[in-house]
């Protein structure tokens, strides 16, 4: 019995020491990886583009949003539910861009590449649809995935770079 009673006092004095430490937080610096800045600071709110893409995601992970594949009719879900590709849109929120009008705007002037969109855009979906999302990057991103064995890229991993874009394909997030 005192075996288990000072168990027991062991784990619940580890437990209280180890809620009071804060976990460590590492930066690229701790592992020698260079921090990439993006020419662009597109809200110009003094943080280029990678780091508020970056902040935005991070931001919308952290908020833990509940799946609900539901089709809005305003286009955006709630802050609290979502998709997949609603952490794409709102972390392109918070770098100032509306990727919803850039998508929309590409789909216009390119509807046959968009078959996912089945010759009927809808604004208020299409933009958090993942095969038209892979449309819009491979044309207005770059790829950074290769295969190893063809050196050909693979879809689906993309830096995004604002000032790659003609300034009418930059579209303010209102």
């Amino acid at each position: 019995m005192t075996l288990l009673l000072a168990s027991l006092l062991f784990v619940f004095s580890l437990t209280a020491f180890l809620s009071v430490l804060s976990p460590r937080q590492y930066s690229a610096d701790d592992f020698g990886i260079e921090t990439i800045r993006s020419p662009m600071d597109f809200n110009r709110n003094g943080v280029d583009d990678y780091q508020d893409l970056l902040a935005g995601a991070r931001r919308d992970a952290q908020n833990k949003p509940r799946y609900d594949g539901r089709y809005w009719n305003a286009g955006y879900p709630p802050d609290d539910v979502g998709v997949c590709t609603d952490v794409i849109w709102r972390a392109f929120k918070t770098a100032g861009y509306s990727l919803r009008d850039m998508v929309d705007q590409d789909i216009r002037g390119n509807l046959s590449l968009y078959p996912r969109v089945n010759g009927s855009p809808d604004r208020n979906i299409d933009f958090r649809r993942v095969l038209n999302l892979i449309v819009y990057f491979e044309r207005k991103a770059v790829s950074l995935t290769l295969n190893p064995l063809t050196g050909q890229p693979i879809s689906g991993h993309y830096r995004f770079d604002g000032e790659r874009l003609m300034e009418s394909d930059r579209i303010p997030f209102a």
